[in-house]
């Protein structure tokens, strides 16, 4: 197994703790450790995310369970961890001022759309160095493709994934997070917008 650098940074894990930190709002926190593995009871934690955060959870589900979340953990390097690296700390903040801008965007009307935030994670989210190496050395990672073309591949492949899909599942998580806080009565929005969240929200796949 490979103790080496992620050539992709854990966007699905800035995205829960992004996610906690909403559901704090309405004392939800709990449920979602419950549904992530704290150890308490996942049916009724499933049942109290659906009934509040129906919408939003849906979309957080299909980000938490894609199977190319679950590639990008498995490719990395062999290189030695340096703690407190380049790519490390510019992550670590761009984390941070997504976070803030999420939580600013869901609880007021006039604020900064978070996705120019996220554009900046997803800039940030891409190890050159472990890439080159992953590419060129290969990885002990199960699943790691044999060679050097089709390591090449596949990291082209997750970085269109998270330029494309998971940008396109992170933007409807973020309108289904404000149509569930507001319907909630925890936030009031101006009255006139809501119809255009929903809007975008049905021209794609609203999650059932």
């Amino acid at each position: 197994m490979a103790k080496g650098n992620h050539v992709f940074n854990s966007f699905d894990k800035v995205i829960h703790g992004t996610y906690r930190a909403i559901l704090e709002l309405d004392g939800r926190e709990r449920a979602l450790d419950a549904v992530s593995g704290s150890g308490a009871n996942v049916v009724e934690g499933e049942a109290a995310l659906n009934a509040r955060f129906r919408f939003s959870y849906g979309f957080f589900k299909q980000i938490r369970d894609h199977e190319k979340i679950a590639r990008i953990h498995a490719t990395q390097d062999d290189r030695p961890v340096i703690a407190g690296d380049d790519n490390s700390k510019d992550f670590g903040k761009a984390s941070k001022e997504f976070a803030a801008a999420v939580m600013k965007w869901a609880t007021h009307d006039a604020a900064e759309d978070p996705m120019n935030s996220w554009r900046q994670l997803v800039n940030a989210g891409s190890d050159i160095a472990a890439q080159e190496a992953y590419i060129k050395e290969g990885s002990s990672s199960p699943g790691t493709p044999k060679s050097e073309d089709l390591r090449r591949e596949r990291c082209v492949d997750l970085s269109k994934f998270v330029k494309g899909e998971l940008t396109k599942l992170v933007r409807n998580w973020l309108l289904a997070i404000r149509l569930d806080l507001q319907g909630g009565n925890k936030v009031s929005y101006d009255p006139h917008t809501p119809k255009a969240w929903k809007d975008l929200l049905d021209a794609n796949v609203f999650p059932h």
